[in-house]
């Protein structure tokens, strides 16, 4: 990477390292394609497909989807 990109890299992650973690989620949960589930506490949750279990747990729990295509 040239010396600017790795100093726009740099600069960009200062940026992002500020922002609070409550504040990306609604700036990510705003987007086209982006959706926010939240379970109550000791609810059961499993996240899965037809081929593949991806998680299984207990909540609470704050689970954010991005819309692959």
């Amino acid at each position: 990477m040239s010396k600017s990109a790795d100093h726009a890299a740099e600069a960009l992650q200062a940026i992002l390292a500020a922002i609070s973690r409550d504040d990306l989620i609604v700036a990510l949960v705003s987007r086209e394609g982006v959706q926010m589930f939240t379970t109550l506490p000791d609810v059961k949750y499993v996240i899965e497909d037809e081929d593949r279990l991806y998680e299984n747990g207990d909540g609470p729990v704050t689970i954010i989807t991005v819309d692959g295509e």
